[in-house]
């Protein structure tokens, strides 16, 4: 059996292209894409008002709680490569 390593988000499958046959590039990917959603979310937490204890303060909570928690992730996926 061989092993590939699969990029998800929120534990669904990504279109084509998140196959990797190395965990490290697949970490490295995962690492950048997390980055970039993190990236988005606090630049939009920089432009929010009342975001400590005002209105927002709700939107600012469920910000805190994406950045917790990166969409993406690497599963391992065993293959048979018995064809070889």
């Amino acid at each position: 059996m061989g092993v590939i390593y699969e990029i998800l988000k929120d534990g669904q499958r990504l279109g084509g292209g998140s196959f990797y046959s190395h965990k490290n590039r697949a970490q490295e990917k995962v690492d950048q894409m997390n980055k970039n959603v993190i990236q988005r979310i606090m630049f939009e937490a920089n432009r929010m008002n009342g975001a400590i204890r005002g209105a927002n303060k709700d939107e600012f909570r469920n910000m805190i709680d994406q950045v917790a928690k990166p969409p993406y992730t690497v599963k391992k996926v065993l293959v048979d490569d018995s064809w070889r």
